[in-house]
């Protein structure tokens, strides 16, 4: 895919889950579009491209939101720079891929996100990160994280095949 569709992707879902994804929760759990784009991307694309994705998301997503500037930044270099490794040894057109990668994704992203706030001074309650809302997050979250993975897996090996003939 080109670089600037990729980037106005990730900058157009920034502002869709700052503005109209909040609204639609189940349980006070919102979808996490960005951590599905770059599990997707990290998956498809080579690990510089999926590391520098993470940054550009991270930081505008930090800035857009007004939280901890760097928190969803470093979050997110983790995760995919975690994917990019395990990548050549993943089968890509397994329906079970999306799922585990998001799941783990998840429980990685909720971990940090306490462990940092816990290291900031707030109060944290380990019980918040095993609570009913971290598995309703899981399962909102998977049935997306396919669908979006599904889409940008086709766009992307569309893509190449376009490229190579």
């Amino acid at each position: 895919m080109n670089r600037i569709i990729i980037l106005g992707i990730l900058t157009i879902n920034i502002i869709l889950q700052t503005t109209i994804l909040n609204i639609t929760t189940i349980n006070g759990t919102t979808l996490n579009t960005s951590l599905m784009l770059i599990i997707a991307i990290s998956v498809y694309m080579k690990p510089r491209e999926s590391l520098l994705y993470a940054l550009y998301t991270g930081l505008l997503l930090d800035t857009v939101t007004g939280v901890f500037i760097g928190l969803n930044t470093f979050i997110f270099l983790l995760i995919a720079y975690g994917i990019s490794i395990i990548q050549e040894e993943m089968v890509k057109e397994s329906y079970l891929t999306p799922i585990l990668l998001g799941i783990a994704s998840i429980l990685i992203y909720n971990f940090f996100s306490l462990f940092f706030v816990y290291l900031l001074g707030y109060t944290v309650r380990l019980a918040h990160y095993f609570s009913l809302n971290t598995f309703i997050e899981i399962g909102y979250n998977s049935v997306f994280m396919l669908l979006i993975y599904t889409l940008f897996g086709k766009f992307y090996n569309r893509r190449i095949k376009e490229v190579k003939y």
